[in-house]
């Protein structure tokens, strides 16, 4: 029973994590890309959305504050990749 409570919880939080970024996305401007999202997670705004207190820029920006409240400094989110060729 545990096990499909915590096998809940994980779908429940990645369909979370896909609207965020489809809203994000939506407000940014990529239509495309939220269709394109949409058609390959089978997950839609139509039937979805963001609850009113929350967006993608707002969790990003408090994992930050609580990151560096935390330690000191801001965290490393994303980075360069070394293998990419300049053409």
């Amino acid at each position: 029973e545990s096990r499909m409570t915590e096998e809940k919880s994980t779908h429940e939080r990645r369909r979370n994590i896909i609207i965020l970024i489809e809203k994000y996305l939506l407000t940014l401007g990529y239509i495309d890309a939220v269709n394109r999202v949409e058609q390959e997670s089978n997950i839609s705004l139509q039937s979805w959305d963001v609850a009113d207190n929350v967006d993608l820029y707002m969790v990003v920006l408090e994992f930050e504050q609580y990151y560096e409240m935390r330690f000191g400094k801001l965290p490393k989110m994303v980075k360069k990749q070394d293998n990419v060729s300049t053409s």
